[in-house]
């Protein structure tokens, strides 16, 4: 419905673009129609539309209004919706489970609009794309155009292109002309796929994000990952107090690159006041922040990270591999790499900050990277090194200072701080000022669900050594009062607890919760689940209306029944199975050959089946002088016969459909049946009550 009333709104606008533009084409409608009905086509349609714009769980669009996303069917309803500078609002966290395949916003045409998490989650969502046309948009927000997203919290989505093309996998947004992004949060997602980012893959135009974080995920790209946005190429791009943390990002190709926060700065783009913590890199050409730079700025940043270079002719840089294009001038200021580096082998080029650059003006001014004595590879910067002691200390912080000596030097407010045990979240290292440790709670629906039994999984976060006293689920029978509770010793963020002994076809519901040195008891969203019930698929097998015993009836995935005395069977199957019903008894045939049974919900009785016995052909030759062949066939059949037999063949197809009749010349001992026309397979010929296999090649 909603598209219908986007099309009759193109119309409409087709309609006045035409009037405006070809007063000819305007004047033929008028006199053919008339201008009355002309208006009164537009004026309908409109109606038609305001009225159905009124949709989604309440609002008008408004800034005052706004249109309120409370429900898994808002959110798909906007997939398809044609903004034009709307407002949305999340009234609550959204489930997307049951959206198998979730249509990013902004598909067809870009998302232009305000969209506010008020710091609420949507969970579990799921975009599966195998198509191999490009370019794809595969994240929440698929284009975006003028956009304005905030306050969201994308918790467990699940990511993957599997096509050929040079398809780009984002979370939040994909590929945009124009975005402001403030306050979003990408917790504990997978992304996969040819070139995957954590949060913004591909910026085309200005953007501003600020507050924004990449925590818990796991990036793996053909050609290329990076942790947070894909590139800041304007001179009216800035991220801001940003973050990419506890995160995996994988360059899984043979020439991949992975930046550890941008693939790409350039033309006057610049990062401030934001860092990669606790990240495992993995590629074969890797810049712990950033891949490549052309000309911008980047700012107290920061890298903590391990860098693994996965082919000895790659090469690894802490902070920034390829700096400065020819021409250009890139500044690095109050900004440190603190990295430890792994090789498969020896190492073909390893910088500890800055790495290889081009023609152009590369500075870092008071910029710092942690030795390491297995470097092979210079430092094409004038950062400077120092220990591992040395960048702890507090004198790394120290404010005032003087140059080459603290990271907060000739900044007014000072922007680092020391990372203090026991509760540190950047392993000691410096941190920024803005930072507070992230603590999350998420409760996720259950896996590998039976009818006795069920494997809950939660996810428990918190940053610092260890700040979590302990983590675990709540569980009971929906109904009753009485909580269990299963403490989880696992240190992982992301916990699991098998359950068994449960009651088949019955509800319960459960909540993962930690305890830290700071807040009492933090807990996730209630999440329901029923226990799989069993029912009975059951049926007769008939032969001329008897009952046929001895007949198997298989059924996909569960042992196979045999028909008794009465010519009846049953099966167990447990609820939502889909499954196939397929009887066999040799010397006949069936009809139907076989029954689907789809997401079974309840009994299915009267399954039945009718039976055909099959002569072969050497015991009808005995019995009645017949001989057919050649068998298999490519279509001509030869039919040798007595005098007394019926004149007629009838032939029958594998499901016993008649496909053709053909009459005999009793006066001929032999005749001819043409049936090439027919498709390869297996047929039936019917002679004088008798039934006969024929292969048809």
């Amino acid at each position: 419905m909603k598209r219908e009333m986007i099309f009759k709104k193109r119309i409409i606008q087709g309609i006045i673009a035409g009037s405006t533009r070809n007063p000819l084409v305007c004047e033929r409608f008028r006199i053919k129609c008339g201008m009355t009905a002309l208006v009164g086509m537009i004026i309908m349609l409109f109606s038609v539309q305001t009225l159905s714009a009124q949709t989604f769980s309440g609002g008008s669009g408004t800034q005052t209004d706004p249109y309120l996303i409370s429900v898994p069917n808002d959110l798909v309803e906007l997939s398809a919706y044609e903004t034009s500078g709307e407002y949305f609002v999340l009234t609550n966290s959204i489930d997307m489970s049951n959206v198998a395949n979730f249509i990013p916003i902004g598909t067809s045409s870009s998302f232009y609009g305000n969209f506010d998490g008020k710091g609420f989650s949507i969970k579990n969502l799921s975009i599966i794309d195998t198509v191999s046309t490009s370019p794809r948009v595969n994240a929440l927000f698929g284009r975006v155009r003028g956009a304005t997203i905030s306050n969201v919290i994308l918790d467990g989505a699940s990511f993957s292109c599997n096509g050929t093309a040079a398809a780009l996998v984002g979370s939040i947004a994909n590929r945009d002309s124009s975005l402001y992004m403030d306050k979003c949060i990408v917790l504990n997602c997978t992304l996969k796929g040819s070139d995957v980012t954590g949060l913004v893959a591909s910026t085309l135009g200005k953007i501003n994000i600020s507050n924004s974080h990449v925590i818990n995920a796991t990036m793996e790209g053909i050609t290329a990952a990076k942790g947070f946005c894909g590139g800041v190429t304007n001179s009216n791009c800035h991220i801001t107090n940003s973050s990419v943390r506890y995160s995996t990002i994988t360059g899984s190709g043979s020439n991949s690159t992975v930046g550890g926060f941008v693939s790409l700065i350039n033309y006057g783009a610049k990062i401030s006041n934001s860092y990669v913590s606790n990240c495992v890199l993995s590629c074969r050409y890797i810049g712990g922040f950033v891949y490549t730079s052309g000309e911008g700025e980047v700012n107290n940043c920061g890298v903590q990270a391990t860098l693994s270079q996965t082919h000895a002719s790659g090469a690894t840089a802490g902070f920034a591999l390829m700096c400065g294009s020819t021409g250009a001038t890139f500044l690095f200021s109050n900004s440190y790499a603190a990295c430890e580096f792994k090789s498969v082998s020896n190492y073909d080029y390893i910088a500890a900050f800055g790495g290889v650059a081009s023609n152009g003006i590369v500075t870092a001014t008071n910029c710092y990277y942690k030795k390491d004595i297995i470097l092979a590879g210079g430092n094409n910067s004038n950062a400077i090194d120092k220990s591992e002691a040395d960048l702890k200390d507090a004198a790394m912080v120290a404010h005032p200072s003087t140059l080459d000596n603290s990271l907060n030097y000739g900044q007014t407010t000072p922007a680092w701080e020391q990372d203090f045990s026991p509760h540190s979240i950047n392993k000691g290292y410096p941190i920024l000022s803005w930072v507070q440790p992230f603590s999350y709670v998420s409760t996720y629906p259950v896996a590998d669900l039976t009818k006795i039994s069920a494997t809950l999984q939660g996810l428990t976060f918190a940053e610092g050594e260890s700040i979590i006293t302990e983590r675990g689920f709540q569980w009971r029978e929906k109904g009753t009062g009485t909580w269990t509770t299963v403490i989880v010793t696992d240190t992982v963020f992301n916990i699991l607890h098998p359950l068994a002994g449960l009651t088949q076809n019955t509800t319960y519901e459960y909540f993962a919760y930690m305890k830290t040195a700071t807040v009492p008891i933090q807990h996730g969203d209630t999440v329901e689940f029923t226990t799989l019930g069993e029912y009975t698929i059951s049926g007769k097998v008939t032969h001329n209306s008897s009952p046929l015993a001895g007949v198997t009836v298989s059924c996909t995935g569960y042992p196979s029944a045999t028909t008794d005395v009465n010519g009846e069977y049953s099966i167990v199957v447990i609820a939502n199975s889909t499954v196939t019903l397929t009887p066999t008894l040799s010397g006949y045939t069936f009809n139907p050959p076989s029954i689907p049974c789809s997401d079974v919900a309840t009994d299915l009785p009267n399954q039945n089946f009718s039976a055909t016995s099959v002569v072969n052909i050497s015991e009808a030759l005995q019995e009645t002088g017949l001989r057919i062949y050649p068998n298999p066939t490519d279509g001509r059949l030869r039919i040798t016969h007595n005098s007394g037999i019926n004149p007629l063949v009838e032939v029958y197809d594998i499901v016993g459909v008649n496909v053709g009749a053909y009459s005999i010349r009793t006066t001929q001992d032999e005749v001819i049946i043409d049936i090439s026309h027919l498709a390869a397979g297996l047929y039936f010929l019917k002679i004088d009550n008798k039934t006969f296999k024929v292969v048809k090649q």
